[in-house]
């Protein structure tokens, strides 16, 4: 029996489980053989672990961003800054206002979020596939392929569907969906966008320009930043935060078509969608430059998103308004949600991490 139980140790779950009460019997449950598989991914492992600039409501896309001023609040980068500066860790800021560890090796945070969950009292418990969660009076049971386990409160801080290959799943939505919360429709985001053109002759040259997302030739949403051509489709940081204004867009506008099936489908759904980027010729490379016969502005019609395999995140997830601002659903009491599970979305350059720790913050400070 436990006071509390995580499901998965990535980003948002180890964060939180050094933060909760030392004093509450808790544990982690983890699906794969490691803690924090992911995070080790970010910024090609160096781990953009925050953002200096972070405006929550202009930065982040979801259902409810008006909730997101008061938990940064709670724990914003600055906060996050203090936590690894009182740890030893050294940081510096980068381009577009990303934190890095000095070190460069995400490990290093790694390690002090796994000595700060021993040091709280944390069990952890390795390749736990979860069978089966229910609630019988005021406990959440959980059936694993190895054991049964029994918790007052249960965090739920899964990935949510991007990077399968390393274990993510849509727990986080069949959890929602059990106890009753709503839940938003989801994409790949912070990935590459195909389109119609052929761009082979391109290939890994980039330049640095303003992209514009239209809907109807109409513009709805701007950044300027780095893009990368390749055989197939766009890539880089600019592009990969006009995935999830794309996707957010659909979302809200409940712009959907089924698309898992054919090719001819992707491109009716989105078909409505262009990119117009802006860049100077006389400082791109001379091949970008005549490929596009000495014009500042070019437009592509959209394709299709990278599939999930490859995207950073996923957008949408459980709805925002289900949730009180201590991430504990408004619908079934001591059942938490956290991290990439919520329907919040963010940029690339630090912002997800700093999400998943915020709402870790929030969560773990709420539970006596």
């Amino acid at each position: 029996m436990y006071d509390i139980i995580i499901i998965w140790g990535w980003a948002a779950g180890l964060f939180c489980a050094g933060q909760l009460p030392k004093e509450n019997k808790k544990i982690i449950l983890e699906k794969t053989d490691k803690l924090w598989t992911k995070v080790l991914l970010s910024g090609w492992g160096r781990c953009n672990f925050s953002n200096a600039n972070i405006d929550p409501i202009n930065d982040y896309f979801g259902q409810n961003k008006k909730a997101l001023p008061s938990l940064f609040h709670k724990f914003g980068s600055d906060d996050m800054k203090k936590f690894l500066q009182e740890n030893w860790i050294e940081i510096q800021k980068e381009d577009n206002g990303r934190l890095i560890l000095k070190s460069g090796k995400a490990e290093e945070l790694n390690n002090l979020l796994i000595k700060k969950t021993i040091e709280n009292n944390t069990e952890t418990k390795l390749n736990q596939e979860i069978i089966n969660v229910s609630k019988k009076e005021d406990l959440f049971i959980i059936k694993t392929n190895e054991d049964i386990f029994e918790t007052k409160n249960l965090i739920i801080a899964t990935w949510w569907k991007s990077f399968p290959q390393i274990g993510a799943t849509d727990f986080a939505l069949q959890i929602a969906q059990q106890f009753w919360l709503e839940t938003t429709k989801t994409l790949p985001g912070l990935c590459g966008i195909e389109t119609n053109e052929d761009f082979s002759m391109l290939t890994w040259n980039s330049i640095k320009s303003t992209i514009t997302l239209n809907y109807h030739n109409k513009p709805i949403f701007q950044q300027t930043g780095d893009l990368l051509f390749t055989h197939r489709w766009l890539s880089w940081p600019g592009i990969f935060n006009i995935t999830n204004a794309l996707a957010e867009f659909k979302i809200q506008k409940k712009i959907w078509l089924n698309v898992i099936a054919s090719e001819m489908k992707q491109s009716i759904w989105f078909s409505d969608f262009t990119i117009t980027i802006v860049f100077n010729p006389t400082t791109a490379i001379k091949k970008i430059t005549n490929h596009f016969h000495g014009e500042q502005i070019a437009e592509f019609t959209i394709k299709s998103l990278r599939p999930r395999e490859e995207a950073k995140i996923m957008v949408g997830g459980v709805h925002m308004k289900e949730i009180l601002p201590t991430m504990e659903s408004k619908k079934t009491a001591w059942l938490y949600f956290i991290g990439e599970a919520l329907d919040i979305t963010w940029k690339t350059w630090g912002y997800n991490l700093q999400r998943c720790r915020t709402s870790a913050f929030a969560c773990a400070k709420s539970i006596k």
